[in-house]
């Protein structure tokens, strides 16, 4: 009996041991996996263009979180909680949007997750929506959110105030159709 047990608990270790190596390769995966997938050539390049973008006005940001509350805080990992978990629909993380317009190869796209958390690790959330928001493709051919301020307000998007930049935000998600 005595025996019994000890071969159990030795038994546990090895698979909680086993579990947790399993684990860690895991967040090592997706924690270093866009080293992989992309050139390191073509890493660095992005991760200047992205690092390289306009800055936009404060209200913006502000803009941003009204419409995609505490996005700017959060990264790929708080994308996949709020959607998965939590059901929120309200959840955008302006990295993962960079990255998915990032130009990379179809086989970058299909692991999406892993470019993302590469770009994470070298850009800010602020400055990803900076890359993104300066080269969304609205209808008509207006690219980027200040060509649109222009052409949908007549104005330089330093002049909009918070709920213009609300609406700009709203029109990412329906660029293409916005009327």
């Amino acid at each position: 009996m005595a025996r019994g047990r000890i071969l159990l608990k030795r038994l546990s270790f090895i698979i909680l041991s086993v579990a947790f190596g399993f684990f860690i390769c895991i967040l090592f995966y997706f924690k270093f996996g866009g080293y992989f997938l992309i050139g390191k050539e073509e890493r660095v390049n992005f991760v200047n263009k992205v690092k390289s973008s306009p800055q936009l006005p404060d209200r913006f940001y502000e803009a941003y979180n009204v419409v995609y509350p505490n996005s700017l805080q959060g990264g790929q990992l708080d994308y996949f909680i709020g959607r998965d978990i939590k059901k929120r629909n309200n959840v955008e993380c302006p990295c993962r949007l960079a990255a998915y317009d990032s130009g990379f190869t179809e086989y970058v796209y299909k692991n999406l997750p892993l470019t993302v958390f590469y770009l994470e690790n070298y850009v800010s959330q602020k400055e990803c929506l900076n890359y993104y928001a300066n080269q969304i493709r609205f209808r008509e051919g207006i690219i980027g959110v200040k060509q649109a301020s222009r052409i949908f307000f007549e104005r330089d998007i330093e002049e909009l105030d918070v709920d213009e930049c609300v609406r700009l935000v709203q029109m990412f998600r329906g660029s293409y159709s916005y009327q």
